[in-house]
């Protein structure tokens, strides 16, 4: 019988320390544990390859029982909400219908702040954002930040995301589950709509502070006109002094 599950090849020690730091109980506190929506089921598991790929029953059932022992209370000296927490993800994870709405609920972006980055830190935040945004792209190929043509493929982006969330639709018996999503309508209209903002707002910020296509100097330039009315004399003088500090970074065109 063959498992793809995840191997350690390392020294002992090292095979201590990455153990730790996967396990739940040092990466979630016990509020934590009891919302679904928030733990990476996929990592707990030790089934991080079947991210974007179907899991066999057979290893499902397999890592199941191994996962049971390590979080059983009496083995892990740890909340029982975590041992509980392995059959629900066999549930979830078996279950077509149940993960395509948890991988929708494991979902967690912030809008970056509106401010002046430096381009490799400009990369690092956005491209994040739009990784997250990118597993449920209707269209395929993905655009990544540095792609030729990005802003117009994100402009145009449809998603398949499901808005119902894990932590209640779980708990529901089958019956209240056919009738969820026609009961709560209004509700996930709005968490719809709310998603559709957040992401046009970070679209927005992101192309207003690509230093590709607004150079950090002309971003400073837009920052002082704005700020001039709020600013002292010396204040302004001061941030002149950055501005030249800058060269003007050559514009990349089709972005």
């Amino acid at each position: 019988m063959n498992f793809e599950i995840t191997k350690y090849d390392k020294d002992n020690s090292e095979i201590k320390s990455y153990k730790q730091s996967r396990n739940i109980l040092n990466l979630y506190n016990h509020e934590d544990l009891n919302k679904i929506h928030k733990i990476d089921l996929y990592m707990m598991m030790d089934l991080d390859m079947y991210r974007t790929k179907d899991i066999p029953a057979k290893i499902l059932k397999h890592v199941s029982k191994i996962k049971k022992r390590q979080y059983h209370p009496d083995v892990s000296r740890g909340p029982r909400q975590a041992y509980i927490l392995v059959d629900i993800a066999t549930d979830i994870l078996g279950d077509k219908r149940l993960r395509s709405i948890y991988d929708s609920s494991y979902f967690n972006v912030e809008i970056p702040e509106d401010k002046i980055y430096f381009e490799e830190e400009f990369f690092n935040v956005f491209q994040k954002c739009f990784d997250e945004y990118a597993r449920f792209s209707v269209h395929q190929p993905i655009l990544n930040l540095k792609d030729e043509g990005f802003y117009t493929f994100w402009n145009n982006y449809k998603s398949n995301r499901i808005y119902i969330p894990i932590d209640e639709y779980y708990h529901l018996n089958s019956i209240d589950r056919i009738e969820y999503s026609k009961i709560n309508q209004d509700k996930l209209n709005k968490l719809k709509n709310e998603d559709i903002l957040k992401f046009k707002e970070i679209l927005r910020i992101c192309k207003k502070r690509d230093p590709r296509l607004n150079s950090i100097s002309e971003q400073l330039e837009e920052l002082r006109l704005e700020k001039k009315n709020q600013w002292s004399d010396d204040e302004i003088k001061m941030l002149k002094k950055f501005i030249s500090l800058f060269g003007k970074t050559k514009k990349t065109n089709g972005r």
